[in-house]
């Protein structure tokens, strides 16, 4: 590939269908090249191309980064009740589960079904310091507090 412009003379889907065959079925390198008319020389050029010297190992399934079923439905609610952060969260966890849960992997969780809100004790901070006019203006006072709470 000479040019970035154009394409693999061989896809890669067609590539890993000889390492497959090579590695996994037990053909030896010469049948292969005889099955898709290639050169030895061409195979192991792609071979270290997309391999490397790297040996594929497969990828291990991490549960404890993962947030499933019973334990959503436990955060979600939790959070609704107690408004707890991710750390304390992942303590309530490993106390009632006995499972490890990362921090990161919660607020995650928390950001993508949006629970994360402000505390009671900060909005009622915020609307202590946001003074009503002496006219009484309610409704100018409230559009205020609303416009600077959107920003923070």
């Amino acid at each position: 590939m000479a040019n970035k412009k154009q394409s693999a003379a061989y896809a890669p889907k067609v590539r890993r269908k000889w390492y497959f065959l090579v590695e996994k079925l037990g053909k030896t390198v010469d049948e292969v090249c005889g099955l898709y008319f290639i050169s030895r020389k061409t195979y192991y050029k792609w071979k270290n191309i997309d391999c490397g010297s790297i040996i594929y190992a497969s990828k291990k399934e991490r549960p404890e980064t993962k947030i499933k079923g019973e334990l959503k439905i436990f955060i979600s609610e939790q959070k609704l009740r107690l408004n707890y952060g991710p750390k304390k969260m992942r303590m309530l966890i490993k106390r009632k589960f006995n499972t490890d849960v990362s921090a990161t992997a919660i607020y995650k969780f928390y950001k993508k079904k949006n629970l994360i809100r402000r505390s009671l004790l900060f909005l009622k901070l915020i609307f202590i310091r946001v003074k009503i006019p002496q006219n009484n203006n309610i409704y100018g006072t409230l559009s205020t507090l609303y416009r600077f709470l959107k920003f923070c």
